[in-house]
């Protein structure tokens, strides 16, 4: 007997073993599928908050509190600091939420087993529904105070246009898979090109300058020069699948791939979004001349200002201040401001007529742009495992008059004239190019760099040109470009013979 039960005794322990462990992963199972139960419930609030008005302090527990916020960070591992859900934590809880989607979609293409992946398609579907913009009505003691300061509108009329306003836009961005156009079946399949594999998107509406004082000869750069290039994007770029498909070839910020179609079709399909004609002045044979003005330290005590002020069209990049002593230097004009998030600085222009140009170099860009058209804060910018980094300022600028750099642009540049080095082009070497497709005669000042002065004309002492300073730029190699083009009679680069 003692023999018996010795034998057996290994074989009772693992059926133990085996029951403990199928029981703990059936009570896993169910847990699971109640948090998802208990979230589902969020949908039913989303919709019945619609059409009804309501304020925004009332809408950020109903809509989503931080215990369901909470539940959804753990089933997807991530961490989630919900902050005040009845005041700016409303804000964050977006954020939150917009953070989640995006770690979603990286969930999604890992390939994930069946049960996996439909819980996180449920998951996102009712995020998405969560995260839809709302329709937030102003209150009666706002709309009493923007009346007394207009003079002229009641806070009935005003209720009444915000609330047109907010569900055309609420319309349009809800229903934005029905404007998509859908693929074929089977899907055309996504190949690996090389950058410079892939034709060139076009613009159909591209009309060539009749000036004939400035003819561009140069067999060097009109064997790259592609004269009706596709600058701006639009929202037949995603509306379209075709379009769409050309563009899912690349990564950012050459392409869209990896990207969710139907965040980047409510970005371009948005209201906000008017995307005005670049309006340049070149008709009957009229040369248009612009200034192109970078940061570069050859600026710094060079009294360039109203030379800079005199040509038709000034461009400007990133920290362009122009304001004080700076004028004197760099002028105060500003035609067309280009940036992106982290070198936003609009606040410093001063032209109240300016158009902006908008880069965007990676995912957290289309973000700060929905940001920008929403007039909302933007969001905080995180690494990869998910710590903040900061939180770029909303730029002070008219977003109705926005313009986005199309990604096939920074591919011709990039590919064509840049020689693929690189990460990608400067923000000064994609407003150079875009000069140079908007005007006849291009000069530009503040570009390069020159060891007897500073590296930006702001700041005060030398600095010496390192890796740290330039980032993941090729100065050297943008130099090498701006000689050649000037030696080819098709721009001028400013340069200091004395400090």
């Amino acid at each position: 007997m003692f023999r018996y039960r010795r034998f057996h005794r290994p074989f009772i322990l693992l059926s133990m073993a085996m029951s403990c462990f199928i029981s703990g992963y059936l009570l896993g199972f169910q847990y699971e599928r109640s948090y998802l139960r208990s979230i589902k419930t969020s949908r039913d609030d989303v919709k019945s908050l619609r059409g009804r008005r309501i304020s925004p302090h009332d809408a950020a527990p109903n809509i989503l509190d931080s215990n369901k916020l909470a539940k959804i960070a753990r089933l997807l591992g991530v961490k989630a600091e919900t902050g005040d859900v009845n005041g700016v934590g409303y804000r964050q809880l977006q954020y939150q939420i917009t953070r989640i989607e995006e770690l979603l979609l990286k969930l999604r293409s890992l390939g994930q087993e069946k049960r996996r992946s439909d819980l996180l398609m449920e998951l996102r579907e009712i995020l998405k529904e969560a995260n839809e913009p709302k329709i937030l009505e102003r209150s009666q003691e706002e709309d009493s105070q923007i009346a007394r300061n207009v003079g002229q509108s009641t806070p009935t009329e005003l209720q009444r246009e915000h609330s047109k306003k907010s569900n055309d836009e609420f319309s349009v961005l809800e229903n934005i898979e029905d404007i998509l156009e859908q693929p074929p079946f089977p899907p055309p399949p996504i190949q690996n090109v090389k950058l410079n594999s892939m034709p060139y998107m076009t613009n159909v509406h591209h009309k060539p300058s009749t000036c004939v004082r400035y003819p561009r000869k140069s067999i060097w750069f009109m064997t790259r020069y592609i004269p009706n290039i596709k600058v701006f994007m639009d929202k037949e770029d995603i509306n379209n699948f075709t379009n769409y498909y050309k563009l899912s070839h690349y990564r950012l910020p050459f392409g869209v791939k990896g990207q969710d179609r139907r965040l980047l079709g409510r970005l371009l399909n948005n209201p906000n979004l008017t995307n005005p004609d670049v309006l340049i002045d070149n008709e009957s044979g009229r040369c248009v001349r612009c200034a192109v003005v970078g940061l570069g330290g050859v600026l710094n005590g060079s009294d360039m200002g109203r030379t800079i002020d005199r040509h038709d069209y000034v461009f400007r990049v990133n920290r362009a201040l122009t304001k004080g002593r700076f004028a004197q230097d760099v002028g105060t004009r500003t035609s067309f401001y280009t940036f992106f998030p982290e070198s936003q600085y609009a606040k410093e222009i001063q032209d109240p007529s300016v158009m902006p140009f908008y880069v965007i170099y990676r995912p957290y860009d289309i973000a700060y742009a929905m940001a920008m058209l929403g007039n909302d804060t933007p969001p905080l910018h995180t690494y990869d495992n998910g710590q903040t980094y900061w939180t770029p300022s909303k730029p002070k600028l008219d977003v109705r008059k926005l313009k986005i750099i199309h990604p096939d642009f920074m591919r011709y540049v990039f590919t064509r004239f840049l020689d693929s080095k690189a990460n990608w082009p400067t923000t000064g070497a994609l407003v150079a190019f875009l000069a140079l497709h908007m005007c006849d005669e291009v000069n530009m000042y503040g570009f390069g760099y020159d060891s007897r002065f500073p590296l930006h004309y702001y700041d005060d002492e030398p600095v010496k040109l390192t890796r740290a300073a330039v980032g993941s730029h090729d100065v050297a190699n943008e130099r090498r470009l701006w000689q050649k083009l000037m030696n080819e009679n098709i721009l001028y680069v400013y340069n200091r013979t004395h400090a």
